[in-house]
C-alpha cells in the first residue's frame, strides 16, 4: 500500500513576517538581539582561545522629532563571518550561535539578527573575517497586499562609507545597519534611552563585563545634538543578603544569591529597565528578571540577585522548550520550573516578611468603629460579588489567629481517578506538644483513599510558626461523600470532598458542600509605609486590601486609621482605592483561570487581556462601591 504522506503546506513569507515581529515589539527588543549576538562572537573567540577577549560594541542611533526612530547601527570587532556563514545566519530556523553545541551563548533559538531587521524595516549586514569582506541587504515588499521578505547579497565595496567608518580599521567584525524604520517604533531622549539600555537586565551581564567597551552614539538631526556615553551598569548599594547557595531542585542544582538594597529599587513588573529582582540565568543567557510572587510587595523590592539553573540549557539542547518562543521570560508552567519557583518563593518569603517588619514604623492607626462598620460591610459585598464571578476563592488564613489544625480546601469537588493535593496546617505551639510522625490521616467512606506519600511539614513561607503539609486524596466511585479527617493528639480537622465524573471549567464548588468560612477578603486597612510606591495593594496570602495612607494624593484626603474618610472627599477616594484593589484581583485570578480570553500569548496580548477584563470588572461595580460608600456616610 503507497503512503499519500505529504509535507504540510507552510507559507514561509507570512511566517517569518510574523516571526519576526511577534519577536521585536520595540527598538530596544533589537538591540539586545543585536548587541547580544556581538557578544556572542567573543565568547566564540574565548571559548576557542581559552582566555578572556577584549572586545567593542558601538551603537549609533539616529532620532527624529516626536521620537521616530531614522537608523540603528550595531558594530563590533569579534570574529565576523565569511560568506558561507553569513549565508547561515539569516537562514530562518537556522541555528548559528553555536548553543546546540554546547558552546555558552545567549542563542537558545538562533533567532534575533534578521527578525531585527525585517520587524523594524531594511538592514544591510556587512561583515570581516580575515580581512576579508562579505554582505548582505534585507528587507520586506508589499505585493497584492501581502508582506514578503526577501534578500540579496551586495558587494560590501559599493558601501565603502559604512564600511570605512565601522570596520575599516580591524581585521574582523561585523555591523548591522537598520534604516527605513516604520513609524510606530518609536526611542526616547538620549537621557532616557541611555538610562534604559544601561540598565536593560538582559543586557545585565554585558553592561558588566571589563572585558566589554560598549558606547552609545546618538544623533538628533533638527536639534543638531550629538552625544555619545559609555554604557556600563552599577549594581545598587547594598549588603549580601544570602550569600551564593546551592539548591536541588528535582535532582538538579541551582545557585542562588541575594543582595539587600539600602534603598527602595523599581519593580521588575513589565520593567525591563528595573534594578529590582532576581535574574534567572542559564550558562551566558538572562532570560527573565522577577521576584515571582513578591513583584508588588513593597517589601520585596530592596532584593535583587542571580539564580543560575544550568538545567535549562541542558534540557533546551535536549528538545524540551522551557523559555517562551518570542524570548519574554520562561514558562513557569513547565514542571520543573514550577519546582524552581516554588523553592525560590520559599527562600525570598523569609528575607522578604523580615524586612516587612523593619518597615513598619510606629503604632498602627486605629481604625474608629464607624468606619470597622463601614469596612465590614464592604467586605460582605466584595466576597458576594467575587463569588458570583465564578473563580476559584479560597478563604485565606488568619496566620495571626490560626489555633487550631486546618485542611485546605474545606470543601472540594475531586475528579474520578484523578489525584487531588490537599494542604494541612499546624500551628508551632501544636506540634510542640504532639509529634508530627503520629498524625492520622483517614477517610470515612472507603471509595475515597487518602495516601499520605511522603507527608513532610515545612514552615509556611511567610508565617515560620506554621507549618504545611502536602498529602493526596483519590476518589475510586462516582457521587460518593467523604470526609477527610486529620487527627493529632486530641484535635481534629476535616475537609468534605465529593467525587465527580468531570469537574466544571473553573470550579469546584457544588451546592451541597458546606459554605466556605469568610470570604477572598479579610480585612481593608490602612498601611502607614512612610514612602509606598503604590496606592492599594490586595494581598492575596492575608486575604487584605492595604491602603497606603502616605501615597501622594491619598495623604491629602486619608490619614493613619483611614480617618478622614468620612469626609466626601475621602469617601470617595476610599471607594475608589477598594475597587482599585478588588478589580484588579479579580481580573488577574480570572486571567489565570482561563475566565477572561486571551487572544495570542505574548506579553502584549496578555495586558490588553487584562485591561479588558478590569475595564469590564470597573465598570460592573465601581459605581456600586461609590454608592455604597457614600451612602453610608451621608447616613451615619
Amino acid at each position: 500500500m503507497t503512503s499519500n504522506k505529504k509535507d504540510l503546506p507552510v507559507n514561509s513569507a507570512r511566517l517569518i513576517t510574523e516571526q519576526s515581529k511577534g519577536t521585536i515589539k520595540s527598538v530596544f527588543d533589537a538591540l539586545v538581539e543585536l548587541i547580544t549576538n556581538s557578544n556572542d562572537s567573543f565568547r566564540k573567540l574565548e571559548s576557542a582561545k581559552k582566555l578572556a577577549y577584549p572586545g567593542n560594541i558601538s551603537i549609533y542611533i539616529t532620532r527624529r522629532t516626536l521620537g521616530r526612530c531614522e537608523s540603528i547601527i550595531v558594530s563590533d570587532d569579534a570574529s565576523g563571518m565569511d560568506n558561507e556563514e553569513l549565508l547561515k545566519a539569516i537562514e530562518f530556523a537556522g541555528e548559528t550561535s553555536g548553543f546546540s553545541e554546547g558552546k555558552k551563548v545567549r542563542g537558545f533559538f538562533g533567532r534575533g539578527l534578521k527578525e531585527s531587521i525585517i520587524a523594524l524595516g531594511e538592514g544591510l549586514i556587512i561583515t570581516k573575517k580575515n580581512n576579508n569582506l562579505s554582505g548582505v541587504r534585507i528587507w520586506l515588499e508589499i505585493n497584492d497586499g501581502k508582506e514578503k521578505p526577501y534578500y540579496e547579497e551586495i558587494d560590501p565595496k559599493n558601501y565603502n562609507d559604512e564600511v570605512n567608518k565601522n570596520l575599516g580599521s580591524v581585521e574582523s567584525g561585523t555591523v548591522v545597519i537598520i534604516k527605513r524604520i516604520r513609524d510606530s517604533y518609536k526611542i526616547p531622549d538620549f537621557s532616557t534611552f541611555s538610562k534604559q539600555l544601561t540598565n536593560h537586565y538582559q543586557l545585565r551581564g554585558i553592561n558588566t563585563d571589563r572585558n566589554r567597551e560598549v558606547r552609545l552614539y546618538f544623533y538628533s538631526p533638527e536639534r543638531k545634538m550629538k552625544s555619545e556615553t559609555p554604557i556600563n551598569y552599577k549594581f545598587p548599594e547594598s549588603e549580601l543578603k544570602i550569600p551564593k547557595k546551592t539548591l536541588n531542585v528535582d535532582g538538579k542544582d541551582v545557585y542562588f544569591e541575594l543582595r539587600e538594597s539600602i534603598e527602595l529599587l523599581d519593580s521588575p513588573h513589565y520593567n525591563p529597565a528595573a534594578k529590582g529582582g532576581v535574574l534567572i540565568k542559564s550558562e551566558e543567557a538572562i532570560l527573565e528578571n522577577t521576584l515571582f510572587k513578591f513583584t508588588d510587595d513593597q517589601a520585596g523590592l530592596y532584593f535583587f540577585g542571580d539564580l543560575e539553573i544550568p538545567a535549562i540549557a541542558e534540557k533546551m539542547r535536549g528538545g524540551e522548550i522551557l523559555v517562551n518562543p518570542n524570548r519574554i521570560g520562561l514558562d513557569w508552567k513547565h514542571p520543573f520550573l514550577d519546582k524552581v519557583r516554588k523553592k525560590l518563593e520559599d527562600e525570598l518569603a523569609v528575607v522578604v516578611e523580615e524586612k516587612r517588619k523593619k518597615l513598619e514604623t510606629g503604632d498602627k492607626g486605629k481604625i474608629s468603629e464607624k468606619n470597622k462598620i463601614l469596612l465590614n460591610k464592604l467586605m460582605e459585598q466584595l466576597n458576594a460579588w467575587a463569588e458570583q464571578e465564578g473563580l476559584d476563592w479560597e478563604a485565606p488564613i488568619n496566620p495571626y489567629t490560626l489555633n487550631t489544625l486546618m485542611i485546605k480546601p474545606e470543601s472540594t469537588d475531586i475528579e474520578i481517578d484523578l489525584p487531588r493535593k490537599l494542604t494541612i496546617y499546624v500551628p508551632k505551639d501544636i506540634s510542640d506538644l504532639f509529634p508530627l510522625e503520629s498524625l492520622n490521616l483517614k477517610s470515612d467512606n472507603s471509595h475515597v483513599l487518602v495516601d499520605r506519600g511522603s507527608l513532610d511539614f515545612k514552615p509556611h513561607k511567610n508565617y515560620p510558626d506554621i507549618l504545611v503539609g502536602n498529602f493526596s486524596i483519590v476518589g475510586k466511585k462516582i457521587d460518593q461523600e467523604a470526609m477527610v479527617i486529620a487527627e493529632l493528639g486530641d484535635i481534629e480537622a476535616f475537609s468534605i470532598v465529593r467525587v465527580v465524573d468531570k469537574l466544571e471549567k473553573n470550579s469546584r464548588k457544588r451546592k451541597k458542600l458546606n459554605k466556605k468560612s469568610g470570604g477572598f477578603i479579610r480585612a481593608i486597612q490602612s498601611d502607614e509605609t512612610a514612602d509606598p510606591f503604590q496606592r492599594v495593594l490586595y494581598d492575596n496570602h492575608l486575604g487584605e486590601i492595604r491602603i497606603y495612607v502616605n501615597f501622594p494624593g491619598v495623604n491629602l484626603y486619608i490619614a493613619k486609621g483611614l480617618e478622614g474618610s468620612e469626609s466626601p472627599e475621602g469617601s470617595v477616594l476610599l471607594a475608589e482605592l477598594v475597587s482599585e484593589a478588588f478589580c484588579r484581583a479579580v481580573a488577574t485570578k480570572g486571567l489565570k483561570e482561563g475566565k477572561f480570553l486571551t487572544l495570542g500569548s505574548d506579553l502584549d496580548a496578555h495586558i490588553s487581556a487584562y485591561n479588558r477584563a478590569l475595564f469590564d470588572l470597573q465598570k460592573k461595580y465601581l459605581e456600586k462601591l461609590h454608592k455604597s460608600v457614600v451612602s453610608y456616610y451621608k447616613k451615619a
